[in-house]
């Protein structure tokens, strides 16, 4: 029944919606991980295993740097009442997470990531210079499964060092501009990539792959589906991929 629910819905989108065509290929991006299966702790190495567990293609995560130059995957700038770049990690790795784990530093997680075959979308927050940045990338062989999202100055400092690393810009730039710097993949809010749709075919015929966030509900997922959407970052993975399976 829940199938023939999805194929009556997508049917009226596809009907009013003449320019494009229904496409489930899209990758399935955990936003923070599987957050709901790990005590609600978002970033937490466990939303990363429940994520796996599910069948994502990947999974989306946030990085900052602390005053002793150690990078955290945490979501925000403050973890309980520390204000993470003025905090050392001694300090910060005290507080534990809601599910009882260490707040994870960066090479914490990918000891972990490295395990799986997945796509990892990683948010650097307050990181300007590359620092410790790829070589904790290299150590752990993920430089071919990382997407590098942060301000055009560090992702394109990335780029210079490393033409092989993918970024991903997330601000309004030309996109021939974009493409001769070397991005590869436009990661905006769905709701400015409805308002502005015109940008997924400029996109597409440069060769850019899109990402939309935060993908939340149905008719979210059916506008992804139907609109060519490359990557939904979405805090239902498991929705996202049902939704999937139903119609391949």
């Amino acid at each position: 029944m829940r199938k023939y629910h999805w194929f009556f819905i997508i049917a009226f989108v596809l009907c009013s919606c003449e320019h494009y065509t229904i496409n489930n290929h899209y990758r399935v991006i955990a936003h923070r991980g599987y957050w709901k299966m790990a005590n609600g702790a978002d970033n937490s190495i466990q939303s990363l295993e429940e994520a796996v567990s599910l069948g994502v293609d990947g999974v989306e995560l946030d990085i900052c740097k602390t005053k002793d130059d150690s990078l955290v995957v945490i979501h925000g700038m403050y973890h309980g009442d520390y204000y993470i770049p003025e905090t050392d990690y001694n300090v910060l790795k005290k507080i534990r997470l809601s599910n009882g784990e260490e707040l994870p530093t960066f090479s914490d997680y990918l000891d972990k990531a490295k395990e799986y075959n997945i796509i990892y979308f990683l948010d650097l927050k307050n990181i300007q210079e590359d620092s410790n940045l790829l070589q904790i990338i290299y150590q752990y062989g993920c430089q071919y499964k990382v997407k590098i999202c942060g301000t055009p100055e560090i992702c394109e400092r990335i780029k210079r060092k490393d033409s092989n690393i993918s970024i991903v810009s997330v601000y309004y730039n030309e996109m021939s501009d974009l493409k001769d710097k070397g991005y590869s993949c436009l990661d905006f809010d769905i709701k400015e990539w409805k308002k502005n749709p015109e940008r997924l075919d400029e996109a597409k015929k440069l060769g850019l792959e899109v990402a939309a966030w935060i993908v939340k509900s149905e008719s979210d997922l059916i506008w992804c589906s139907t609109h060519g959407i490359d990557y939904l970052i979405t805090d239902n993975p498991l929705e996202a991929i049902q939704f999937r399976s139903n119609y391949e």
